[in-house]
């Protein structure tokens, strides 16, 4: 679901925090850290990533995921 984004003329690399990893939406070797620049995408507008991320998206990822990808052409 999210290669599709990182492919939209974005030139990014796909990473998710340690909860993403072990739910296998992304590889181990994506662990939030290894890919520079972080947008977090979390339902909970305090959630601690946050504070490190360079870009927020409050919201569910499963609805925020595919309406970015239809709106980048």
């Amino acid at each position: 679901m999210l290669e599709p984004l990182a492919d939209k003329q974005l030139t990014a690399a796909l990473g998710g925090s340690g909860a993403a990893v072990g739910a296998s939406f992304v590889p181990d070797d994506c662990q939030v850290g290894q890919t520079g620049k972080i947008v977090a995408i979390n339902k909970d507008p305090e959630a601690p990533i946050f504070s490190v991320a360079d870009y927020g998206v409050v919201g569910d990822l499963f609805t925020v995921i595919p309406e970015l990808v239809s709106e980048l052409v």
